[in-house]
């Protein structure tokens, strides 16, 4: 298709091909993109495609007119390679769909809308969810706004939580008659917020109110009314001889919101955001269905973690008849057990996350030996339902 387009006029054809190289190779030299990447970018480079698949297209064209050449004294050669050429153009499109329709076709695939029903609830009312990044946060959007599921809700994007308009967002809107995002931050301070230098030892502080403690815990005596933990740098950097530590902006944020709260409001973090977006609090989160509760106590044990053993289990074995738009325990895992329906590598990711969730109930029922006989429960549980 390149030559025979050169062949019929060059000029045009140079153009093709400077299009081509522009928005192609050009364009992926310009990017640079870091590998991995998390999902695929042949978005950013659909000119070229399209330049490519116009020249797919003069080829069938340089074929024809070659084999009219040759049979302009033969007609039956013309009429068989006529019928080639219809029948290669439609075998083309048929071997497509043989080879990628089953990675394509999405029937009973039910995966993004429980993923973020189940997040959300894991949650009580008018809690605030710190999220990680795109595949535990759209479909939490998009479930608030088109099934109207958990609207009290408010959604903390930390990978958008570096930008200004979005924090501004946070703090000033109240989408769906939803309590703000609470801040001291002033408008001035966000439109001015950018990573902080920081020492590697910082020790940080969050005061508490006697009612951030759970019911059976206030009348024990000697309750501290102040945590206090060190909130390490995130950001680690060479310059010369001496080593830069600091923190992004949305580890100031999170411990805005967290100090603005002042425990009134659940704080949650998913189970996808990493340790390194905990500012130092990975020793006050308690596993509570998808997601991982801030507590004003420390929670964790010699395992790492701590369980709601009573969420997790209502979670994970009350299953609804039917969404709930308010709050109710119990996730959906529709179409988990069919192995007829296809799941992507992302997909599959995720789906190790509900296992980790039994994983974590099974361990916490392992702890207690009146809970032994738990275990195996929450493990066939697993197996039946993915």
């Amino acid at each position: 298709g390149v030559f025979y387009h050169f062949k019929k006029d060059w000029r045009l054809a140079l153009v093709f091909l400077i299009m081509f190289l522009l928005m192609g190779v050009v364009t992926a030299l310009y990017q640079n993109q870091q590998d991995p990447q998390p999902r695929e970018r042949d978005y950013f480079y659909v000119g070229a495609f399209m330049v490519f698949a116009m020249w797919i297209g003069f080829g069938v064209v340089a074929i024809i007119d070659q084999i009219r050449e040759w049979s302009k004294s033969n007609k039956p050669n013309m009429a068989v390679a006529a019928l080639v050429i219809v029948v290669a153009m439609i075998a083309a499109p048929i071997n497509m769909a043989r080879e990628n329709y089953h990675y394509l076709d999405r029937s009973d695939n039910y995966f993004p809308y429980n993923y973020a029903y189940n997040i959300l609830q894991s949650a009580e009312k008018d809690a605030i969810i710190f999220t990680n990044g795109d595949n535990d946060t759209f479909p939490i959007w998009c479930i608030q706004a088109v099934y109207g599921i958990r609207q009290d809700v408010r959604v903390v994007n930390l990978s958008l939580g570096q930008t200004p308009w979005y924090i501004l967002q946070l703090k000033n809107s109240r989408p769906y008659g939803s309590l703000p995002v609470p801040m001291t931050f002033t408008d001035e301070q966000i439109n001015r917020l950018s990573p902080v230098q920081w020492p590697d030892n910082k020790v940080m502080a969050l005061d508490i109110p006697k009612s951030a403690y759970p019911d059976s815990m206030q009348s024990a005596e000697g309750l501290p009314d102040q945590i206090q933990f060190v909130m390490p740098p995130t950001i680690r950097q060479r310059s010369g001889n001496q080593q830069i530590t600091a923190v992004k902006t949305n580890d100031l944020l999170v411990y805005d919101i967290i100090r603005a709260n002042n425990w009134e409001r659940p704080i949650y973090f998913s189970l996808t955001v990493t340790d390194d977006n905990y500012i130092g609090l990975n020793e006050y989160l308690v596993t509570e269905g998808m997601l991982q509760r801030l507590v004003p106590y420390k929670a964790t044990d010699a395992t790492g973690f701590a369980i709601n053993n009573e969420v997790m289990r209502a979670s994970l074995f009350d299953v609804p008849d039917h969404p709930y738009p308010d709050p109710h325990y119990g996730f959906i895992l529709k179409g988990l057990d069919d192995k007829d329906i296809f799941y992507n590598q992302d997909a599959n990711r995720m789906i190790q996350t509900y296992r980790s969730v039994f994983l974590r109930l099974a361990l916490g029922y392992s702890k207690n030996p009146s809970t032994y006989d738990q275990v195996p429960v929450v493990i066939n549980e697993m197996e039946k339902r993915m």
